[in-house]
């Protein structure tokens, strides 16, 4: 995936991409979150949930989610958290929560 992030473009690898969320004071603004870093970007969550549809899941209005990277789904509080990095979670929505679960499922076989 290549991204434009700071006056530079970034090749992400999918593979070390754990999700994508919006900023929530700034408008049209994206974090690509890593195990290791943050990545600014400017655009819409649909271009990219578009580009990558078999990778990200939107599972929540403001967040594509890497079904790949995903190492727990935990039901009680809503959270996901990722393979490698414990300190990193995003919620997710609800309404989500079924569609989710297959897609993670079928995602890792």
């Amino acid at each position: 995936m290549l991204i434009q992030s700071n006056g530079k473009a970034i090749h992400l690898p999918i593979d070390k991409l754990l999700y994508i969320t919006t900023d929530k004071k700034v408008e049209h603004l994206l974090h690509f979150v890593t195990k290791d870093r943050t990545y600014p970007c400017y655009g819409s969550l649909k271009t990219y949930e578009k580009q990558t549809t078999h990778h990200l899941f939107r599972c929540h209005r403001s967040t594509l989610v890497n079904l790949k990277m995903i190492q727990e789904i935990d039901m009680k509080n809503k959270q996901i958290h990722f393979i490698d990095s414990e300190e990193k979670c995003c919620i997710y929505s609800r309404r989500k929560q079924k569609e989710l679960l297959i897609q993670w499922r079928d995602s890792i076989y």
